[in-house]
């Protein structure tokens, strides 16, 4: 395994300085703020990154591919076991699939989705791939569903999960845990008859 160059090494701190300063202060953090957070001087952050819209694209580029890294993985994994139980885990699971300076990160992005539209490009690509890749597990699991099938269940599970979390963060009571997965195996449900 080789040594990750000092540019990585560089970027990367930035970019985890960069993380806790959006979930600190928003988005509109500057760059000085950034530098008192890093540790580094400014001129390090434009050496490295460049400005604060290359810091956004920097950032999201590396959230979005954590994020579908964990989630190919993930749906690899659940798509050999053929276990909806371990979907409805994975999906609804009480425990982060992914950093949750990255969730924070990613709805401070949607809000300002037309400030950044590449980093809005680059969350669309991702929720789409998830989509696909949820869709093309429940395929594996339900052979006799039509691929549309599939495919809007997939969506559907997606959203629920997206609001979910949402709600997570606001600690609303935990009884809705049970209803979400609940109503998320009457969706499966649905597909085992095709």
């Amino acid at each position: 395994m080789s040594r990750k160059s000092l540019v990585d090494v560089r970027r990367e701190e930035i970019l985890h300085g960069f993380a806790r300063c959006i979930v600190k202060y928003g988005l509109d953090v500057s760059l000085e703020q950034i530098a008192a957070e890093t540790g580094v001087k400014r001129s390090i952050i434009r050496h490295y990154i460049g400005n604060r819209d290359d810091l956004v694209e920097a950032l999201i580029e590396r959230i979005t591919q954590v994020y579908l890294e964990d989630v190919r993985v993930k749906f690899e994994q659940i798509g050999k076991t053929h276990s909806e139980t371990a979907l409805l885990d994975y999906l609804f699971d009480t425990e982060a699939n992914y950093a949750d300076w990255d969730r924070v990160i990613i709805d401070v992005l949607v809000t300002a989705r037309e400030r950044y539209p590449s980093a809005k490009q680059s969350l669309q690509n991702m929720f789409r791939e998830s989509v696909r890749l949820l869709a093309k597990t429940l395929r594996v699991f339900y052979p006799s569903a039509t691929p549309k099938q599939c495919d809007n269940t997939a969506y559907t599970l997606f959203c629920l999960v997206t609001t979910h979390e949402a709600m997570r963060w606001v600690d609303f009571d935990k009884f809705h845990g049970t209803a979400i997965r609940e109503s998320a195996l009457t969706l499966l449900d649905k597909l085992k008859t095709g």
